[in-house]
């Protein structure tokens, strides 16, 4: 990719150099696959607690009395309240989290 002007002015060392060029380091292209990597580490932690995927949707897991829709890295977290705490427990020592209490409102998607 060519470099414009505008960089051009905020790189001073660029102003009097012809074509230069950017090159794009190998992390930027992994950043396409970061939200499936986190996907997979996700349905492997849930796995791992007995949560399954549901054949109808991939981002809803069950098991253990639990449902848990997954929504890129938000979760709503639906149970009887002794599996639901538990659960909640168990995600909050894996990842750091917040646990923004009960939902008013839930439209779907």
């Amino acid at each position: 990719m060519q470099i414009s002007n505008l960089l051009r002015d905020f790189e001073p060392k660029l102003k009097g150099v012809k074509d230069v060029y950017l090159k794009l380091n190998k992390s930027l292209y992994g950043l396409k696959q970061a939200l499936r990597e986190w996907f997979q580490m996700v349905k492997k932690f849930f796995k791992s607690i007995g949560l399954k995927a549901a054949n109808t949707n991939p981002n809803l897991f069950i098991g253990n009395e639990v449902y848990i829709l997954l929504f890129i890295n938000d979760m709503l977290i639906v149970g009887k309240r002794r599996y639901l705490n538990i659960t909640k427990i168990r995600i909050l020592r894996e990842w750091r989290c917040k646990d923004l209490g009960p939902i008013e409102v839930f439209i779907g998607f």
